[in-house]
């Protein structure tokens, strides 16, 4: 091998193979004394100016003496070994003993140094000697010498020249002739080389270095796409396969390759990285497609690579982040509930709620499979859950379920087994399902009148009658129904009657009576609208409308992202306050008006139609009398009330048990609230006119977020007799209602920079207690999306990452992070990637 060197690489190899005067040796033999003949000339270093002090020992110390003795330090590295062995092996050498021969006496001062024209003596730091095998050899040879070529042996000092002088007589001769061979020149060039470059892809060709870094940074830049196109498709909640996913049918547009591998096709015109890519691959590809087995193409295109390479690794990316935030407060609740999927499995939510950057978060961390819902697999589950992400079940301030047996059992539920391990976990019932189930079990039995109307009506509008049907659990649904037929509030003036919804109604009614149908859907159509004729069924729909104007606005509320718990108690409490006020007889009264009007307006429109003839006041009903028998002196006889007092308390029945449902279902944690209610803003000015707080107030929260009472009341004091004077000062700026996050704005999350340490952890605490399960209800929504009918067998850890993708849209992960650990997972990715 030839090798060319430049004039900087000349200097080197000078300063490499020459050690003037001035140079220190690193070897014993190196450190000489020198004797010069006067103190103003230069010193020169000569064989006869050499005092060697261990003359007479056997030999002299060494810097390598000790492995003299180990031949395995002259086994010559071959030539595929790694550079890190090859630097090992030259690192020992040189070995150069100063021995007593029994073969002759050899001259080592001869052997290992050599002398210049100036007489100037320099150690030949490439020529070792083995006591074992008794010859020399040179290691810059041994290491980084040339391919020998056919039919050429060898230098002698690579396999080992004999040390007996009686035998070789030219030794110094050939220890001359070797040094000042070609071959020698190149293997020290190439040993320079590597102390220059430190690295043998460098040694061997520069421009091939560059062209392989070039190639890594297009690889990961490949890879930046498609992230950011799994990104995509994963918040989109779209599926990412196709019937012909090859890399050679990529080239034909007549096939369906998949959303995934049709974004690529489609970016691919406009990205000219991307493009090349993809132009290699199909090339490639259609040269290998007609092979059988497992191939080593790699073209980041193939489905196992989207599925272990892409999709896990972002999954676990930000679900590393998700984590992060968490433990930048350490404290967190967790809310979890559990749905069926498409497939029929159990899918455990577990979602989380913690503070981050001054603001609530509350976050999908895990999706697993649930094979036991008993309350203790399901804890032994949760637990297992957090130990891999590195959470502990002490850190959990409040946990909320739905109102499940096995969630919150207090003897063998979940609720009872956290508490086992953590006394001060605060379980919520969840507030919507709450509501839900007060409006529910008062709500499905008056529904009997109108529940089959929705779906007759709805026959023709199939679409909508599915988006409007009634459920059987969730309240809502009967609003949205009822409310899609009649609206008496719009109805004041014969002007709004055409427009109406029941209008509409009963005209389609009497147009499937009157129209081409069969027997019994005119029979249906006919009882209906006798049903709804009456004024009774009208007078209950509107108590029913009046009742949810104020309960579907507080639902869809408690659906807010992150709401906080005193804020969903407060709209529990005005609730109440609103049902109090509508439990009233000039409120009744008021309905039965609004009503009466309502069926005039209806009957002037349907004059000329005999069949609608809607009641405009509550029909009499005839008294029951019982036969009075002889000797009887008890009057059996029903009180006798008009047909407006009977309705009447029927509606006041009917908002007491929604009343009495709201005060037993929602009386949970009563200490908890009792005291949050003090942290409310509303109730500021009582703490400015009070010197002392009541005895037990206040001492339930301070248990819980570990704080003090008595400092923490001093803080609140001062707290609230400063915060009008906050309040008004950023008025200017866009803040909200709750005095959480205007804390949050004033004060630091860093507890030691803020004076009211105390009554800061306190806010803290009451941010993290969750009210709702609203998080878990988005991500049942969203897992209908993602595994539907036509992806039911997509496996769970797929769907897991998924998930995240589809529902933490805003959380930043980092591509190269992910690059990095997509190389990692095998050593050919290793090679392409780093």
């Amino acid at each position: 091998m030839s090798v060319e060197l430049s004039s900087k690489d000349e200097e080197t190899i000078s300063d490499f193979t020459l050690e003037n005067k001035d140079k220190e040796c690193d070897d014993p033999v190196d450190q000489i004394s020198v004797e010069s003949n006067s103190e103003e000339e230069e010193e020169e270093e000569t064989i006869s100016d050499f005092n060697f002090e261990n003359n007479d020992k056997e030999y002299l110390d060494c810097q390598h003496v000790s492995q003299s003795s180990n031949i395995a330090n002259f086994i010559r590295p071959c030539r595929s070994d790694s550079i890190t062995i090859k630097n090992q092996f030259f690192s020992k050498h040189p070995i150069q003993p100063f021995v007593k021969s029994g073969n002759g006496k050899l001259d080592f001062k001869r052997i290992y140094f050599k002398i210049l024209p100036n007489n100037n003596a320099i150690q030949r730091k490439w020529i070792s000697y083995s006591s074992e095998t008794i010859c020399f050899y040179c290691s810059s040879c041994m290491a980084y010498g040339p391919l020998k070529k056919p039919g050429e042996f060898e230098s002698k000092f690579i396999t080992g020249y004999s040390a007996n002088i009686k035998v070789n007589k030219s030794l110094y001769k050939d220890i001359e002739r070797h040094e000042n061979s070609k071959a020698y020149e190149e293997s020290v060039s190439t040993a320079i080389r590597f102390s220059l470059y430190k690295d043998i892809k460098n040694i061997i060709n520069r421009d091939v270095m560059a062209k392989s870094a070039l190639e890594i940074e297009t690889r990961r830049k490949v890879l930046e796409r498609l992230i950011d196109i799994i990104l995509f498709i994963g918040r989109q909640g779209i599926p990412y396969r196709g019937k012909q996913e090859g890399a050679h049918s990529l080239n034909n547009e007549n096939q369906n390759h998949g959303h995934f591998l049709e974004l690529i096709i489609i970016i691919s015109k406009y990205d000219v990285i991307l493009q090349q890519h993809l132009n290699t691959s199909i090339k490639h590809s259609d040269k290998n497609k007609s092979k059988k087995g497992r191939g080593s193409l790699v073209t980041f295109l193939s489905k196992h690579f989207i599925n272990d390479k892409l999709i896990i690794p972002i999954g676990n990316a930000i679900q590393i982040a998700i984590v992060n935030e968490i433990k930048e407060y350490q404290h967190f609740s967790i809310m979890i509930d559990s749905t069926q999927d498409v497939s029929v499995m159990d899918q455990l939510t577990i979602c989380v709620r913690y503070i981050h950057g001054g603001a609530v978060q509350e976050r999908l961390l895990s999706l697993v499979i649930c094979h036991d819902s008993s309350g203790k697999a399901l804890f032994e589950l949760l637990n297992e859950e957090l130990k891999n992400l590195r959470l502990s079940i002490n850190d959990i301030v409040s946990c909320s379920f739905d109102g499940a047996s096995n969630m919150k059992g207090i003897y063998n539920g979940l609720q009872a087994h956290l508490k086992t391990n953590n006394p001060k976990i605060v379980y919520t019932h969840c507030m919507g399902h709450v509501l839900n189930l007060v409006m529910t079990e008062n709500s499905h039995k008056r529904m009997s009148a109108w529940m089959a109307i929705t779906q007759v009506k709805h026959v023709a509008h199939n679409k909508l009658y599915r988006l409007q049907k009634i459920g059987v659990t969730r309240w809502w649904s009967k609003d949205k129904a009822l409310s899609s037929i009649i609206n008496i509030n719009l109805v004041e003036s014969n002007q709004n009657v055409e427009n109406s919804k029941f209008v509409t109604f009963l005209e389609f009614l009497i147009s499937v009576n009157e129209g081409n149908f069969n027997t019994s859907s005119k029979y249906m159509a006919r009882s209906l609208i006798g049903n709804w004729s009456k004024f009774e069924t009208i007078f209950i729909a509107a108590l029913f409308i009046d009742i949810f104007s104020v309960t579907s606005p507080l639902s869809k509320y408690l659906q807010t992202k992150s709401i906080n718990y005193l804020q969903a108690w407060a709209m529990i409490d005005t609730l109440k306050k609103q049902i109090q006020n509508k439990r009233k007889d000039a409120h009744i009264l008021f309905l039965f008006k609004q009503c009466q009007l309502f069926t005039k307006n209806v009957n002037s429109y349907f004059l000329t139609n005999q069949l609608v003839d809607i009641e405009e006041n509550f029909s009499e009903r005839r008294i029951s009398k019982k036969k009075i028998m002889p000797g009887e002196r008890g009057q059996d006889e029903s009180r006798s009330l008009s047909s407006y007092d009977r309705v009447k308390f029927e509606a006041f029945s009917i908002l007491d048990v929604i009343l009495n449902s709201i005060e037993a279902r929602f009386m949970l944690n009563q200490g908890l609230l009792k005291d949050c209610h003090w942290l409310d803003p509303k109730t500021f000015s009582s703490i400015n006119s009070i010197n002392v707080f009541p005895n037990g107030d206040l001492e339930t929260i301070c248990e819980l977020a570990g704080v003090e009472r008595k400092v923490f009341c001093k803080e609140l004091k001062q707290f609230a007799g400063q915060f009008e004077s906050f309040h008004s000062s950023r008025h200017d700026t866009t803040i909200t209602d709750s005095v959480f996050n205007e804390y949050n704005i004033n004060y630091s999350e860093d507890e030691e920079k803020t004076e009211l340490v105390e009554c800061h952890k306190s806010y803290k605490y009451v941010l993290l207690l969750p009210s709702t399960l609203v998080t878990c209800e988005r991500v049942f929504s969203k897992l209908k999306l993602v595994k539907s009918k036509i992806r039911s067998t997509i496996s769970q850890q797929h769907l897991s990452p998924l998930m995240l993708m589809a529902i933490e849209k805003d959380i930043k992960i980092q591509k190269t992070q992910i690059i990095d650990t997509i190389a990692k997972s095998s050593k050919m990715l290793h090679e392409l990637l780093i």
